[in-house]
């Protein structure tokens, strides 16, 4: 959990700026072949945990779902090449795609623009452990950033190999979610009194991500649907006065043709060229 240096930070900042200006149609700015490569650097160390920063790095891009972050890095990759190359369309549908998974917003995050929603009581749920015993896992909670709760962690007594954060999940109340998550792991803790326990980080993962899906503990945007295409397969809906468009595809409960106008679902933003757009639509009862 080392922060980026000064000098890789600047670069990093004008990269983001770079491939967002790019997305947006500016695709002949000098020097945007390296900011794309940057950028796609951002992506891929932060969903492969494999650079000293990353964790740092996958905050500030407001924590996207790492599987989002792989299509980016390998459509950044592609946008790149097209570019290099003229091929005009095919940069055309690869910016597009870029946007749905969410780009333009995470960089729109990282240059400190603008941040994630925010909600009253949330808090962070993260998952710990050191490079000498990688299936010895900390799960935790913390209302504060977690880089400062780490750090408190590391610096106690008992601690021989200092922690780090192997993932973090922004939720609606920490210690409830905790307290469940541990009751629902008792069997793989280590001591009833400690918040240790053994099993692969990939399990870990996977159960936590399904505990908070099934108890809506997520922080996620809400809003209420306005209107719908059903012909089209398209809708819209309405959130703190904004109107936010959203595909069939997006909608993963129950389903699109179940969602009605006033219906209330909970979302992901998007940043696109052509305005707002929701993710990961999901109804709320």
């Amino acid at each position: 959990m080392v922060p980026t240096s000064p000098t890789n930070r600047e670069s990093d900042l004008s990269a983001a700026r770079l491939v967002r200006e790019s997305l947006s149609g500016d695709k002949n700015q000098a020097d945007l072949m390296d900011a794309i490569s940057r950028v796609k650097g951002l992506c891929n160390r932060s969903w492969r945990q494999d650079q000293p920063d990353w964790t740092l790095v996958w905050l500030e891009l407001g924590l996207p779902d790492p599987r989002r972050l792989r299509w980016m890095g390998k459509d950044l990759d592609s946008y790149r090449k097209a570019i290099k190359e003229d091929r005009v369309a095919d940069a055309l549908i690869i910016s597009e795609r870029l946007e749905r998974a969410g780009l333009v917003t995470c960089l729109t995050y990282f240059l400190g623009e603008d941040e994630p929603v925010v909600i009253d009581g949330m808090g962070f749920l993260y998952l710990l452990s050191s490079r000498d015993d990688r299936t010895l896992l900390k799960i935790g909670q913390t209302k504060r950033d977690v880089p400062t709760r780490v750090r408190e962690i590391n610096t106690a007594t008992g601690v021989v190999s200092p922690f780090g954060a192997r993932h973090i999940w922004r939720v609606k109340n920490a210690e409830r979610a905790e307290r469940g998550i541990h009751e629902a792991l008792r069997e793989n803790r280590i001591r009833s009194d400690r918040e240790f326990f053994r099993l692969s980080y990939s399990e870990c993962v996977q159960f936590i991500e399904a505990f908070l899906e099934a108890h809506g503990e997520k922080v996620r945007s809400q809003g209420l649907i306005s209107g719908m295409k059903m012909e089209k397969g398209y809708g819209f809906l309405e959130c703190d006065g904004l109107r936010y468009f959203f595909h069939r595809s997006e909608v993963r409960a129950p389903s699109f043709e179940c969602l009605r106008v006033g219906d209330k679902v909970e979302f992901d933003r998007l940043d696109t060229t052509y305005g707002l757009a929701a993710a990961e639509v999901r109804f709320i009862e």
